[in-house]
């Protein structure tokens, strides 16, 4: 099991005066352009002109050196269960042939998400304990990367491969809300013993009539992760949790696991969230302190 992590700042958020980040390379659709996944606006996202694997890649300048640690998408619309994601740090800007700084590898985003033991040889998961196509519309998995020391770099190159999505299994095209690069925190301590529990948190509306008889209105559900960090060295704990609050406010986004670590799990707690409530960080004891998230969702 590892640390939960939390990853901000997102360097694609950054604006003059301090970097300039610009993007160029691939194919993507005139009315859902690249640049979607780069303002923090879920409703509005980027989307692939096609599925041809030359045409879903895109070269990002961060504009000046970074510390990055974590790259992740928090989930993916119109694909298949072979949707692959990479993403490469280079020394050159549209350069594939410079050093490498730093690669996630070919990650497999839709991987096995039922452990073994899970389920009956009936069931249609068995063979390769993955989603079927029916439930790729119930669940929004993430691909997710955590490098194991962080890689200072520029120059980000991002490929997309959905092999088959333009036959009868996907849209024609890969589209996404948000893209995280960032050097992330990785609690030194992790969450309490009983100090990290994730809900579903139903957002439907119910009436009921005179007669008893309830009517609704569905709506989307969220997921909300409580977290308590009882001990945290005072550094980290102001420099981390209350620079963060400083940083995003109840507003800026982030990308949060519980567990970047078990790929069963990750899609089930792991997602973009924007904290509900600002928790003070106090005195635990001599040089250390404690605090609290709330952390709701982004759909």
């Amino acid at each position: 099991m590892a640390n939960l992590i939390m990853a901000f700042p997102n360097w694609l958020d950054a604006a003059a005066p301090y970097a300039a980040v610009s993007h160029t390379g691939g194919v993507w659709s005139a009315d859902l352009p690249f640049a979607n996944a780069l303002n923090g606006n879920f409703a509005t996202k980027a989307q692939t002109a096609d599925t041809h694997v030359q045409h879903m890649v895109r070269w990002i300048d961060l504009g000046v050196e970074r510390s990055i640690r974590v790259v992740a998408i928090p989930w993916f619309e119109g694909v298949t269960k072979n949707l692959r994601a990479r993403l490469r740090v280079f020394s050159a800007y549209e350069d594939t042939g410079s050093s490498v700084l730093g690669d996630t590898g070919t990650i497999e985003v839709y991987r096995e998400v039922f452990p073994s033991g899970a389920l009956a040889t009936w069931d249609e998961q068995f063979v390769d304990g993955k989603f079927t196509a029916e439930e790729l519309d119930l669940y929004k998995v993430p691909f997710l990367h955590v490098f194991d020391t962080a890689v200072v770099g520029r120059y980000c190159y991002l490929e997309l491969i959905d092999t088959g999505n333009a036959g009868a299994g996907g849209a024609g095209y890969v589209r996404f809300p948000r893209l995280y690069v960032s050097p992330g925190w990785q609690p030194s301590i992790n969450v309490s013993a009983d100090g990290a529990s994730v809900v579903i948190e139903d957002r439907s509306i119910t009436q009921e009539a005179l007669g008893g008889t309830k009517f609704f209105e569905q709506l989307d559900k969220r997921r909300i992760a409580r977290l308590s960090m009882g001990v945290l060295p005072q550094d980290e704990a102001f420099s981390r949790a209350l620079d963060m609050q400083t940083r995003l406010g109840r507003t800026g986004d982030l990308f949060f696991s519980l567990d970047p670590a078990d790929s069963s799990n990750l899609h089930r707690w792991s997602f973009a969230a924007r904290m509900r409530t600002l928790s003070p960080v106090e005195t635990a004891f001599y040089n250390h302190a404690s605090t609290t998230f709330e952390l709701e969702e982004v759909l």
